[in-house]
């Protein structure tokens, strides 16, 4: 009897499949972090949604002002329709009903603090808006209303804590007032 000794030995067993469920620890980590992210950026955007739709609304508007100015050279009419624009953009952007009463320098003042900017041709939308005979080109202010857009802070609650800085800065100084009646020349 003669036996093979090997022909006793069973085949080699091998280990099941590795399951692709639960993940490693690892990967745990990663799909929370990508959530995470996921989520901050719908935030994000939800946060930054109505400054998109402002500008992108104004920025259309200032094409079609520079359009009409550009093919009958109004310079009167660029500059109210600017001047009335700019105040759209501010009133629908804040939630603070104090701004409908800035006029003049103030105005001018408030727009360049919300921005974080100082733009000197925004102080043409004290008196041009106003006068029958204009000197100046309204294309400088247009090119100066779109980069304040621009500067406008994105999350609607940055915009708003400007807002009130300025109010309290302004109330704060001798010479803030609002003006109530609007300026005329003649």
């Amino acid at each position: 009897m003669n036996q093979d000794p090997l022909a006793a030995l069973r085949d080699v067993h091998l280990p099941p499949a590795i399951s692709w469920w639960p993940p490693a620890p690892g990967w745990w980590i990663i799909f929370f972090i990508i959530l995470g992210l996921l989520a901050l950026l719908f935030w994000y955007i939800l946060q930054t949604r109505k400054k998109r739709k402002v500008s992108g609304q104004a920025n259309t508007e200032l094409e079609q002002i520079e359009y009409r100015f550009l093919s009958s050279e109004n310079t009167e009419e660029a500059f109210r329709e600017l001047s009335i624009l700019t105040r759209r953009v501010v009133l629908t952007l804040s939630d603070d009903s104090r701004v409908a009463g800035l006029r003049g320098k103030n105005w001018v003042s408030f727009l360049n603090h919300i921005a974080a900017s100082h733009l000197k041709n925004l102080e043409m939308l004290i008196v041009h808006p106003y006068l029958k005979q204009i000197e100046a080109d309204p294309l400088l202010l247009v090119d100066d209303l779109r980069q304040w857009m621009k500067k406008l802070p994105n999350r609607q609650k940055i915009l708003n804590l400007r807002i009130r800085e300025w109010f309290e800065n302004a109330s704060n100084a001798s010479d803030f007032k609002f003006e109530s009646t609007m300026l005329t020349h003649d």
